[in-house]
């Protein structure tokens, strides 16, 4: 079969290269209209302001569910800072599940002031079962306690005191789920975790800002998200290595809009090492596979029978155009390159052509993520730590650190046995330590 490619290819006049040329104008288009919202949210977020809320009528009933493994060392400080929040402490309620745990996670918990689940299970291995198995729990056996909505949050999270309050504003104004500001617990300790914090520093400080202003609907994103009770009270059904992708999917699938709380702030400790990011990246760009394998064709379909903007950024989030493009381009060069070789054509023929189309595709988005990292730097520059110099070299290394995700998705989509893994959490600060 590839002898009668190349064949053809040597035996073909520049039709080939028109050819070439024109799919991968095709998929430039494509890839443009899929992501151009991406550009439009760097722009409008320099004028557009927060949304706030009013204050609330009601002080909600609230419990907190934190599902670890192995997290002794990071989540008694975590449920520290959320009885530390300026609400009443009788309308907060923490439940932690010690998922699988060999150390002293629930012992810590409990010290703390949760109330503890210890699950023994090695088969349903992972935070969405471990939150599944929560659930049932708490409404089995403490239905007593009158809890309205859910607030989710991972072991190494710190919670902002006013965290619970803000949050509190949007729900009494009707929304059913709502994501928090997820700010950096370690920002200035490597490159990657300053990389690492940028990322969701754009999903806080743009997409999700300008998204709320707008009223369109978001998304949740792992970790500080509240849900209303009603929503999961069948349980938690969302198992993909992506949960809270799949939760938001299937929220913009039924019309159930996702607010944002700016002012809603909570502290995410980042990985360090690249080693770990890649990992943790791995698991996401699978799990968005499997999403999109689930919700892709429901959402294109939703659209045409009734179209909003959060189903077109669900299914625009989660179908694996990066990775085909990378492939495509990777397929365009090669093909080009042997052609120009069979046919000994001049070598700018190939640059001028092959070549410099690959270099422009490449260009233009790491062009735009160089940009959008100064424009991180100034927006963020209050919440981050280090000297001007060196946060202008942690915007640089962000470029670095998305391009990073090429390889990522490509292997992504082929690699079958991608499974949970945990990153060990270390840091130890506490909520009076995150004052900036």
């Amino acid at each position: 079969m590839l002898s009668s490619f190349l064949a053809w290819i040597v035996h073909t006049d520049y039709t080939f290269i028109n050819v070439l040329t024109w799919i991968n104008h095709i998929l430039g288009i494509i890839m443009l209209v899929l992501y151009a919202n991406q550009f439009v949210y760097i722009v409008l977020s320099i004028f557009v302001k927060p949304r706030r809320y009013k204050v609330a009528k009601t002080e909600h009933t609230y419990g907190y569910i934190i599902c670890g493994r192995n997290e002794e060392k990071v989540i008694g400080n975590l449920i520290d800072s959320i009885l530390k929040q300026d609400y009443p402490k009788e309308k907060m309620h923490i439940f932690v599940c010690a998922d699988n745990c060999t150390d002293n996670t629930a012992k810590v918990a409990r010290e703390a002031g949760a109330i503890v689940f210890e699950r023994e299970d090695h088969i349903q291995v992972g935070k969405s079962y471990a939150l599944n198995y929560t659930l049932d729990k708490i409404k089995n056996e403490y239905s007593e306690l009158g809890i309205e909505a859910y607030i989710l949050f991972d072991a190494d999270n710190l919670v902002g005191k006013d965290f619970t309050k803000e949050m509190n504003k949007a729900y009494d104004q009707g929304y059913k789920v709502l994501a928090g500001f997820r700010d950096s617990k370690n920002f200035d300790d490597s490159w990657v975790s300053a990389g690492s914090s940028y990322m969701f520093y754009r999903e806080c400080c743009q997409v999700h800002k300008v998204r709320s202003f707008f009223n369109t609907g978001s998304y949740v994103s792992g970790t500080g998200f509240l849900v209303d009770k009603s929503l999961v009270e069948n349980g938690w059904n969302y198992h993909t290595l992506t949960e809270d992708i799949e939760f938001s999917a299937d929220c913009a699938y039924k019309g159930i809009k996702i607010g944002y709380v700016y002012d809603a702030v909570f502290f995410d400790e980042q990985p360090t090492k690249l080693g770990d990011s890649i990992k943790q990246r791995l698991r996401w760009c699978k799990g968005n596979n499997q999403v999109f394998g689930r919700f892709g064709g429901k959402l294109l379909g939703g659209m045409f029978k009734r179209f909003t903007f959060q189903k077109w950024s669900m299914f625009t989030h989660t179908i694996p155009v990066p990775a085909i493009s990378t492939i495509w381009l990777c397929i365009f060069q090669l093909a080009g390159g042997i052609y120009c070789l069979a046919n000994h054509l001049p070598s700018d023929i190939y640059i001028k052509i092959i070549l410099s189309a690959g270099l422009s595709t490449i260009f233009a988005p790491f062009v735009s993520c160089f940009i959008d990292a100064i424009l991180l730097l100034i927006q963020t520059y209050k919440r981050t730590s280090g000297n001007f110099f060196k946060r202008f070299l942690y915007a640089c290394g962000f470029v670095i650190f998305i391009a990073v995700y090429i390889p990522i998705t490509v292997v992504a989509l082929f690699k079958k046995n991608v499974t949970w893994k945990q990153i060990p959490h270390k840091d130890t600060r506490t909520i009076e330590k995150m004052t900036r």
